[in-house]
């Protein structure tokens, strides 16, 4: 792997120091990792993108408030540098969330495409709802042959 400096320990040096309290941190990680080693963008780009959206977003911000603006810059910056549009980007993460509520807590959530739209789905479980009343996004495993 080569980076745009050719230093390949760039994406390394995170990884010394940051732990996951989640696996989805753990997945969001990976994905921004690998879409930069795939070149759809450069590990700088992220970086300069990623501080700039830290540091318009809350004051005091919580784990969760960083892992959502990591998204939604992951996000952004795949709507912009692939052929990947804004409206297929929110019909995936409206997927994920459908395939989250649908999922026993404590099961890998499995992306499922043929959910039907659902304001919420209540179960005999707990989500963890959080301030904007959506539930954090946790996506684990995707099983292409879901059952629903």
């Amino acid at each position: 792997m080569k980076t745009e400096a050719g230093d390949e320990s760039v994406y390394s040096t995170a990884l010394d120091t940051q732990t996951f309290n989640d696996p989805a941190q753990a997945s969001l990680f990976a994905l921004t990792v690998d879409a930069s080693r795939h070149n759809l963008f450069s590990w700088s780009e992220w970086g300069e993108r990623f501080s700039t959206n830290l540091a318009a977003g809350p004051q005091n911000q919580t784990l969760d408030d960083y892992f959502n603006i990591w998204m939604e810059t992951l996000q952004s910056l795949l709507a912009e540098k692939s052929d990947i549009g804004n409206a297929q980007v929110a019909e995936m993460a409206e997927h994920w969330r459908r395939s989250y509520l649908a999922t026993p807590h404590g099961d890998p959530i499995e992306l499922c495409l043929t959910l039907p739209p659902q304001d919420h789905v209540h179960h005999d479980h707990h989500h963890h709802h959080h301030a904007q009343g959506t539930p954090a996004a946790e996506p684990v495993f995707v099983d292409r042959a879901c059952q629903v």
